[in-house]
């Protein structure tokens, strides 16, 4: 999970704060939108009695939270992998015009998106604090050498503040979050604490 929050320099402004969470692999499973036209949800339990059980105990503190906000239920996937997804998403340039399809290099990397302005950016430029960790942008692990190298998440351009823990197949980069138990992705039952883990310091970060 990777929380983006933002905050106002100027609390009296009156503008409001904003959220993004980007969660890989939930696509549209949610229980706040199971009743919306089309939802897969509908096909899977048809039984609208069954499927209120199911959206209680699906995502039930993103529900709480749609419920206090204004959900966005138009969005679609501008490449099947996470980086070039989400980098679309935040820069308003889609892969087949940045031509960014993988994660073999870093997306500033690509002349059409070396001075795109992201979403984060814009906000920080016109007052916003902007602050966020996890997984956001994405780069292969030593394939980026120079300034790049470590800023993965654009921090130099995106972001007031960026919290580091570890990411990828190996916990490879460097961060205040580091699990003590060893790497992220390893296979079997995780013996690190449930208040160790990188998703919960993320959201426990972002609250």
């Amino acid at each position: 999970m990777s929380p983006v929050c933002t905050r106002a320099a100027a609390a009296a402004s009156g503008r409001p704060n904003f959220l993004f969470i980007a969660v890989d692999d939930l696509n549209d499973f949610t229980g706040y939108a199971a009743e919306e036209p089309g939802d897969f949800l509908q096909v899977v339990y048809p039984d609208p009695a069954v499927r209120a059980r199911v959206r209680r105990r699906l995502t039930p503190n993103l529900d709480r939270l749609a419920a206090q906000a204004a959900p966005f239920l138009r969005a679609y996937c501008a490449s099947a992998l996470c980086g070039p997804s989400r980098t679309s998403l935040l820069t308003g340039i889609a892969p087949h015009v940045s031509g960014y399809y993988n994660h073999s290099r870093h997306f500033r990397l690509y002349e059409t998106l070396r001075d795109a302005v992201t979403l984060p950016q814009q906000l920080k430029a016109h007052g916003y604090f902007t602050t966020g960790l996890g997984k956001i942008f994405h780069t292969a692990r030593g394939t980026v050498d120079g300034p790049l190298a470590r800023d993965w998440a654009d921090a130099r351009n995106s972001w007031s503040q960026w919290v580091n823990h570890p990411i990828g197949c190996s916990g490879g980069q460097p961060g205040k979050y580091s699990p003590p138990n060893g790497g992220l992705m390893q296979f079997g039952p995780s013996r690190l604490k449930l208040e160790e883990s990188a998703d919960w310091l993320a959201a426990d970060f972002a609250a």
